[in-house]
């Protein structure tokens, strides 16, 4: 059964969360909706009602990047706006119970799925991977770097287009 995914709301435990990184576990248990709260992200979480658990969360959020970043084949077909709007999954993480058991993939899934339908101009989802790593996990997901930061990527909303008609066949 796939994991209910939704708004991190008060009823959420965010308590006992722990994915093996302090700085993710913290931002869950003390800053997400504070963030919310501002309207500077929105943390999303998949929630396990039997387990009263988090099982992992991710976060999307409004943001934009230089056209200068960006590889020279992209810019040839971009109009000429020094700056280009994007928006970013700050955050992704998956509590140590739930690895390695295709979440990470579930909760990327869904945060494309979010930015493919919500009806605003973006021109790709940004990721800045933390390691190696996670910069190889996105990767499989077509995503590329940028020119100036090899762990900063973005995935296009032409790719994004394509895997979802891809899907509807």
């Amino acid at each position: 059964m796939a994991p209910i995914v939704e708004i991190l709301n008060r009823s959420h435990n965010k308590e006992k969360f722990a994915c093996g990184s302090e700085e993710l576990n913290r931002y869950l248990k003390l800053q997400a909706k504070q963030d919310m709260e501002k309207f500077i992200s929105v943390a999303y979480v998949a929630y396990d009602y039997e387990m009263n658990d988090i099982m992992g969360y991710y976060t999307l959020s409004a943001s934009s990047v230089d056209l200068g970043k960006l590889p020279e084949d992209i810019i040839k077909k971009l109009p000429k706006y020094p700056i280009i709007p994007t928006t970013l999954l700050g955050r992704l993480a998956i509590s140590e119970n739930y690895q390695k058991q295709g979440l990470g993939e579930y909760l990327l899934m869904d945060a494309i799925r979010k930015v493919h339908t919500c009806g605003v101009g973006n021109f790709a989802l940004v990721v800045d991977a933390k390691n190696d790593n996670a910069k190889k996990f996105y990767e499989k997901y077509d995503f590329q770097p940028f020119i100036d930061n090899p762990l900063k990527l973005f995935l296009t909303m032409k790719k994004i287009r394509k895997l979802f008609q891809d899907l509807a066949k």
